[in-house]
Parts: structure tokens; sequence; C-alpha cells
């Protein structure tokens, strides 16, 4: 231990000098506080004892305060002690005229000891507000690319179709975070065919938003051969997307499920297919609801799964809704609505549908908002109602 004193050669216990010099410690004498100043610039200081009638001054309490802040031990001995205050926290303590120079010694080591586990804590503080800062730039920089990657899957959303021929269509599209597993589209694939699906992949986030990116690229909806085309059944549509999904072999079991259909804007026949997808549910003109019901598995399981295609044929006024099942938490409970039997999401779809495709969009997102814990989902939401005009 370094120790420097301040004061008279006979302001201190005789023999503390010598004491600290058998502890192994150094001794370094200053007159008085301006040389106090000038010396512990120089070198390097591990406490310093100061006679009592030194500190009166401003230039006195300065000095003590820059030893607290560097957090070197000062020990007061005598004099005006009685007229400083140390502040919490900090490393001085105050000793009486008649103290001994054991008394002082002892406390030097005491204050020594508190001083380096003081040291230690503030590198340890130092260390975890350089971390802080590493991690907080680090989320900021994570942040910005997750709302780039939601502005990215947004814009590859179809825009400008609301009404295809006798044909309009409302959407609704609510990730749970930045990016979501949900994906929708709608195809104008002729002048008298327009298709449309909903796909999500299990889970939500980053891994599911980025599969919902091949998803739109791998399901396809039209074969073109030089001036000529093809509409690609529902069925051979989703059975070709669920080899490719099992061709890739994707971890952590990325699943997908997924209905498709394709609309006859003359003669309103809907043909389609799901797999392993919530039924759409059919709106009729008078309230009445069905599930239009299918059979198909999760994709992604198995190459080969049959998902057969239906038809219905749709009525003017009829409303037809794909959704995921993120719709359906929320809405868990829900009582039964007149004039059908279904209660929760379905009724609530049903109970909606009395209005135009927009209007239920709408009536939709605001009992959504209504939801306790509709700030933060837990699953990604997404909806499409097709309705045929003339109802």
């Amino acid at each position: 231990m370094h120790v420097l004193f301040v004061g008279a050669r006979d302001s201190l216990p005789p023999g503390m000098k010598a004491l600290v010099n058998e502890r192994g410690g150094t001794v370094e004498t200053a007159a008085d506080i301006a040389a106090a100043v000038r010396q512990s610039k120089t070198g390097a200081i591990d406490a310093v004892v100061v006679d009592g009638d030194q500190v009166a001054s401003s230039e006195a309490r300065a000095f003590l305060r820059t030893m607290d802040a560097r957090r070197i031990a000062s020990v007061i001995v005598g004099g005006a002690t009685a007229s400083f205050e140390p502040g919490d926290g900090s490393l001085t303590d105050l000793a009486g005229a008649d103290v001994s120079k054991e008394e002082i010694e002892r406390r030097l080591t005491t204050l020594a000891r508190f001083q380096s586990h003081l040291r230690r804590l503030e590198d340890e503080l130092e260390n975890m507000s350089r971390l802080t800062r590493r991690l907080s730039q680090h989320f900021r920089e994570v942040d910005e690319e997750m709302r780039l990657a939601s502005r990215l899957q947004h814009d590859f959303l179809p825009r400008g179709i609301e009404r295809v021929g006798r044909l309009r269509f409302g959407t609704l599209y609510r990730p749970a975070a930045w990016v979501s597993g949900d994906i929708y589209d709608i195809q104008r694939l002729d002048e008298t065919h327009v298709g449309f699906y909903i796909a999500d992949a299990v889970g939500h986030g980053m891994a599911a938003g980025l599969l919902t990116m091949y998803l739109k690229r791998a399901l396809v909806t039209k074969r073109i051969d030089g001036s000529s085309y093809e509409i690609v059944d529902p069925s051979e549509a989703l059975q070709r997307l669920n080899d490719g999904l099992v061709q890739h072999a994707l971890p952590n079991c990325q699943f997908v499920t997924a209905c498709y259909a394709v609309i006859n804007t003359e003669t309103l026949v809907m043909r389609y297919a799901r797999c392993g997808h919530p039924y759409p549910l059919l709106i009729s003109r008078d309230g009445q609801a069905s599930e239009l019901k299918s059979p198909g598995g999760l994709m992604g399981l198995f190459a080969g799964m049959d998902c057969p295609t239906y038809e219905t044929h749709l009525q003017p006024g009829d409303k037809v809704f794909l959704y995921t099942d993120g719709i359906e938490c929320p809405f868990d409970g829900e009582p039964p609505v007149e004039p059908h039997e279904f209660g929760g999401h379905r009724g609530v779809l049903a109970s909606l549908a009395v209005h135009s495709a927009a209007d239920a969009i709408a009536g939709l997102t605001q009992r959504l908002d209504g939801q306790k814990g509709s700030l933060m989902p837990d699953d990604d939401i997404t909806v499409v109602v097709v309705e045929v005009d003339g109802g």
C-alpha cells in the first residue's frame, strides 16, 4: 500500500510511518494540501492520511472529493473533523486527535480492502455498461432489420385487386410479430378466372416469414407454354407445393397448411382444395353458414399426399371466408349466432357477412381491436373474403 501523509510531521501519531513500512507499505509526505494535489497527479496512491487542520479550506475539500472519485481511501485525523461530513459511499474516514497509530493502520487496511472490492465492482459495472451498450446497438440493428423484413413482406402482398369481374375481395393481415408466418395472394389468371389462396407456415417470426416467401414462389397457379397457358388445378398446385417442401426436408418441423381456390367469374363455379388448413366458410345471401369440407393433411410431411379438388356453385350475394387459425383464439367462447349453429370465430365471421366484403373486414378489425391482448396477439391472423355481386 502506498500512503500519502498530508500535514506537518508532528501532526500524526508517532511511529505511523514506520508502522506502514513494517506492514510492507510505502510512505510519501506532503506538507499541505497544495503539495498533496501536485503529488497525487504524479504518482499512484492507495490511501491518504490528512491532518484535520488541513481540511477547512475549499481546496482541501475539493482534494478529498477527487480522492473519493478516484476511489482512494482517506483518513482525516483530529483537527476540524467535526466540520467535515463524508458523503454516501465515500471512502473518507474520520478519526479523533487521540487515535493511535495502530488504529489508523487498521482503518487504512479496512478502507483499502473496501477500496479494492469497490474498484472491482466498478470494473464489473463498467464491463456490464459496455456490454449493455453493445447489446442495445445490436438490438437496434435487429429491430431495423426486422422492420425492413416486415415492409418487404407486406410489399409481396397483392394490391389493387379489390374487384375482379363480379367478385369483390376484402383482406385482413395482422402479423403477431414484425414478420408473419401467414401469406395470401389474389391473382387474375385470365379474363374469366381468378385464383386466391391463403397459407400458414407453422409458427411465426423470421423462420416462418422466410418460408412464406418460398410458398409464394413455389405455388404455381398457371402453366405457360409459348403462346398458350393452362390454369393449374387447385389439387395439383397444392400437391406440387407439398412435394417441393418434402424434397427440401426443412428442419425444425417447418410444416405448412394452405387452401387454394379458383373461381370462374362467369359461371361462379369455385374449385378448391386444402391441406391441413381450416375449412373455408361459405355464407349464403340469406345468412346460412356452412363449411366447405375437403380432405388433406399438413404439407411438408409426406410426398404424394392426396388433396382432391372440390367445387361449389356460388350464388349472387354469397361470401366465402378463408382464414388462418390465428383468428380462433380471440373469439373462443363466442355464443352461436342465428340463423346457424356456429359459435366462436365462425359465428363472428357469419355475423359480419351481412355487410359488404370491405365492411366485413372493417368490422372484424374493430372486433379484434376490442379483444383483450389485441396489441400482443398470440398468433398471426389473416382473413380473405370474396363476395359475389348481386346480393
